[in-house]
């Protein structure tokens, strides 16, 4: 991964391993963020207090996140590559996007991972 800034323009790129494609985004950082509205699809979409990630023996464990809630808006994003998308199996979609957000940046405290059973688990 690899981020760049321009004045308020971010350029931020990545490469997932065993990968020939690269990611690509810019955009502008928030001039007027707030809060999502409660129970909005932004709220839906930006609040999220939990986090997933894989271990190195490819178990998924998961971790309660404490933030201060986003300060969002609709992203001023003039490139973007559908690679993300593409190397994740999802149909890659003809126009632009429904819905982009960027958000100010905020202080985490990420809680001790577990290891996450899908059916009956932890979380």
């Amino acid at each position: 991964m690899r981020m760049d800034s321009q004045g308020r323009d971010i350029l931020y790129s990545s490469q997932r391993k065993g990968s020939q494609a690269i990611s690509r985004f810019r955009y502008r950082l928030p001039v007027e963020a707030k809060p999502a509205r409660d129970r909005s699809l932004e709220w839906f979409l930006v609040e999220r207090y939990l986090l997933f990630t894989s271990d190195r023996a490819n178990r998924i464990r998961c971790g309660r996140v404490h933030h201060n809630p986003y300060l969002i808006e609709q992203a001023n994003c003039s490139d973007w590559t559908v690679e993300p998308i593409r190397e994740n199996g999802f149909p890659v979609p003809s126009g632009n996007p429904l819905s982009m957000l960027v958000a100010e940046p905020v202080e985490v405290n990420i809680y001790p991972l577990e290891l996450h059973s899908p059916i009956g688990g932890n979380h």
